[in-house]
């Protein structure tokens, strides 16, 4: 009786062991160098095994078990469902204007700018940092400040749209390596016009004080209520500064004593304006106004 009862235990064992084999994946005996089995062994019941002198080891018992069906958690996505599910995304900005060079896509004028880089390094002008900033839609900045612009050198591609300067547009400044260099390419409209209706001081449309700049029209309509007593101006530059306008320049002063009214004005002997247009020049106030005016400085007015 002994006899058939370790036959039997010895069949049973074998059952079991021939069980756990006939259930492993083959994937199951890819072991690595170091004889560690590979994840398939684990998500299959064994929790660990390894090969040792040609010999399969598992150190825990293992179950071969049928695939249970279990409920999908709320958060796995259907057939066909969005795999975000109910995740929000933000929306993409939208894109105003394109810096050419680096494809960098801006939400706005003053943004693409500010990523433009100093045109002058080390007191000499850098070549590589010129940058040509495409429109890809009407842009009109509005500010009752001057918008500034120094040590930059940028083309503007109007792509058929309208770059509205609704402030005074100030490029450069009295400091060294301040200069701007602004040109503009393509058709549409790239000008200031600015009609303030609060203020006080003097008024200018484009002010270059340093470098130089090129714009297609200028209108400054001056409808502050009372006596601003100040000059206004549509062009203004000094210095070494340099204007082209491709267009009509047109000042209108509401001043009621006695400020100047003048459509272009130089304040140096370096300074040159050029109007490829009709200037025009209307003040309200006591005193005269001027188309131009060299007075200050001289410079060059053609």
């Amino acid at each position: 009786m002994k006899k058939m009862s370790r036959i039997w235990s010895v069949i049973l064992t074998v059952a079991m062991v021939c069980s756990v084999v006939t259930f492993m994946p083959a994937a199951a005996f890819a072991a690595e160098e170091d004889g560690a089995l590979d994840f398939d062994a684990a998500r299959n019941g064994i929790s660990s095994a390894i090969f040792e002198g040609g010999e399969m080891k598992i150190s825990e018992e293992a179950t071969a078990c049928e695939p249970q069906e279990t409920e999908p958690h709320p958060s796995d996505p259907g057939e066909g469902d969005d795999p975000l599910g109910d995740v929000p995304v933000a929306p993409m900005a939208t894109a105003v204007c394109v810096i050419v060079e680096t494809g960098e896509q801006c939400g706005g004028i003053d943004e693409a700018i500010s990523k433009v880089d100093n045109y002058i390094v080390s007191g000499n002008p850098v070549a590589a940092n010129a940058r040509t900033i495409k429109l890809l839609t009407g842009i009109t900045r509005s500010s009752a400040a001057s918008y500034i612009i120094t040590n930059k050198k940028i083309t503007f591609d109007l792509n058929g749209k309208n770059l509205i300067f609704a402030c005074p547009l100030e490029i450069g400044s009295s400091a060294a390596n301040t200069s701007a260099y602004i040109d503009y390419k393509g058709s549409g409209k790239f000008e200031v016009d600015y009609a303030p209706t609060t203020g006080s001081g003097a008024l200018y449309g484009l002010w270059v004080r340093n470098g130089s700049c090129k714009l297609t029209g200028i209108k400054i309509t001056d409808t502050v209520v009372g006596d601003r007593n100040a000059d206004v101006f549509g062009v203004l530059c000094s210095n070494s500064g340099a204007a082209e306008i491709n267009g009509n320049v047109a000042v209108k002063s509401k001043n009621e004593s006695a400020g100047l009214c003048q459509g272009i004005r130089l304040e140096s002997g370096s300074a040159a304006i050029k109007v490829n247009g009709n200037i025009t020049a209307t003040n309200d106030g006591s005193r005269s106004a001027t188309g131009v005016s060299t007075s200050f400085g001289g410079g060059t007015a053609s």
